[in-house]
């Protein structure tokens, strides 16, 4: 049969030889999948089996992430990979967010269809793409409900960023990749964290914190992760991320310039002019660098350049 896809759909016993002979078609399959639900419920059971006979073939796996999770909308791709369970013998953390949704009057976001759209909502980089896939796995450990019914996952990001580390063994990905997608996974709750109200040296915290090499990836995941369906939620949430990038911009740029006094200079000081450690020594710093920032000394100059200025150094400066 032919489904309106227009993917040939072999007859049973074809199917049957193909599932348990070569049953990597079904990976290949999800690259450009038909529809799952024109496909007989006979044909459905023994595309389900393949699954189990991929084991050991995760590298196949990997190979299909790599291409499909850079298409514009991997959605499909992936729920042929749940629905054929692939997913489940090969990817089972990420297939037990599948089923991770409401129970009862107790409500919260559908995890796995939450991720995909998290996905498509990243841009096309494939780092922030695997993180978006994983960045949720750590819900199914962690979900607790309190009295009211309100659901918690405290914690997830961490316990989350601990089980990737057995899926990156698992699809064999580079030990660098491994290390940049278990820390954008533990740190994916961090940009929605931020507050307005930081000070400039919470900010750098945490961009020290996560890893300069890091933060402009894990804010295109903090971007996609905001996924509320609220008219300027989704909006207000992005600008507030977008001022956190800027921040951190600036701090960047900040702490990139070349100081204008030289390393050491107090030490310098303290052995040239016999002044100890203290307020005078730091009054006397601070009165250099504002002559530095005034025009009136030249910057970048080896420290005796600056110790040979003291002379000049204005009683009236003394800390009292």
């Amino acid at each position: 049969m032919t489904t309106t896809h227009g993917t040939e759909i072999p007859d049973v016993k074809t199917l049957q030889t193909l599932v348990a002979e070569h049953p990597e078609f079904i990976i290949d399959l999800a690259a450009d999948p038909p529809d799952w639900d024109q496909i007989p419920m006979e044909h459905r059971e023994l595309l389900r089996q393949g699954g189990q006979h991929l084991l050991g073939k995760e590298h196949l796996l990997r190979s299909l992430l790599d291409k499909i999770l850079l298409f514009d909308d991997p959605g499909p791709s992936l729920e042929w990979l749940k629905n054929t369970g692939i997913m489940e013998h090969l990817l089972p953390e990420l297939f037990a967010t599948v089923n991770l949704s409401d129970e009862s009057e107790r409500r919260h976001k559908h995890v796995w269809d939450h991720t995909k759209q998290v996905v498509a909502q990243s841009p096309p980089d494939l780092i922030v793409r695997y993180a978006a896939l994983f960045h949720d796995i750590g819900k199914v450990k962690t979900r607790e409900f309190n009295e009211t019914g309100k659901v918690t996952f405290y914690g997830h990001d961490i316990v989350g960023a601990g089980m990737f580390r057995a899926i990156a063994r698992r699809l064999g990905l580079e030990k660098d990749k491994a290390k940049i997608l278990y820390a954008l996974i533990k740190y994916h709750l961090r940009p929605g964290q931020y507050e307005a109200s930081w000070t400039d040296s919470a900010v750098r915290r945490m961009g020290k914190e996560v890893g300069e090499d890091l933060w402009e990836r894990l804010l295109d995941l903090g971007r996609a992760d905001i996924t509320s369906k609220r008219p300027g939620k989704r909006e207000a949430a992005i600008r507030h991320i977008d001022e956190l990038q800027q921040r951190l911009f600036a701090i960047r740029e900040e702490d990139s310039r070349v100081p204008p006094l030289p390393k050491g200079l107090g030490n310098l000081i303290m052995e040239k002019a016999g002044i100890p450690p203290g307020p005078r020594l730091g009054a006397i710093i601070r009165w250099l660098e504002a002559q530095v920032e005034a025009g009136a000394i030249l910057p970048h100059q080896p420290g005796e350049y600056y110790v040979s200025l003291l002379h000049t150094y204005p009683l009236g400066k003394e800390p009292s």
